[in-house]
């Protein structure tokens, strides 16, 4: 998943990280799979997106941007062997074929999100119904306000509007 910078010109990487398991039969709502999203503070009209970052020089390579911004906006320690690329995205903005950017998804465990803080329940947050949102911002970063913990199919159901980001 490295040799593609070579090739074409990334612009920005994403990181899907979710926990919870795709087995909606255990009819539980930990195991239901939960996205973990990252309120842009700096955006008005798309507050809610993945982490998701610029590549900087002194990444050593879009994998190593991917775990950088993941740790950076969620305040989670990354381990880079549970980190997989997912999908490769063609810049939405731009003709050119050449500008991708990385998708890559993480499996957080329950006891990484507990440690975070006290998640509370609310029952709307601009467009998301029914989400757990930990309320504390990360000191190190103006640009990050709230996390959140949304359900899948209503991250994927809001992926199809213009209201979150990536």
């Amino acid at each position: 998943d490295r040799g593609f910078e070579e090739t074409y010109r990334v612009t920005s990487v994403g990181v899907i990280m979710y926990c919870g398991s795709p087995d909606r039969t255990l009819n539980n709502f930990y195991s239901f799979p939960q996205v973990l999203l990252v309120e842009q503070a700096d955006i008005e009209d798309k507050p809610w997106g993945i982490p998701a970052g610029h590549v900087e020089p002194e990444d050593k390579s879009v994998y190593q941007t991917a775990i950088r911004e993941a740790r950076e906006e969620t305040g989670l320690q990354i381990e880079p062997a549970r980190m997989t690329l997912a999908a490769v995205n063609q810049k939405r903005e731009t003709p050119e074929p050449r500008e991708i950017r990385p998708v890559y998804t993480y499996q957080v465990t329950w006891k990484e999100i507990v440690a975070l803080g006290d998640w509370k329940r609310i029952p709307e947050a601009q467009g998301f119904e029914d989400i757990l949102v930990l309320e504390r911002r990360l000191p190190s970063s103006g640009e990050i306000g709230r996390l959140a913990l949304v359900d899948l199919q209503n991250f994927l159901h809001r992926m199809e509007t213009p209201q979150c980001t990536y």
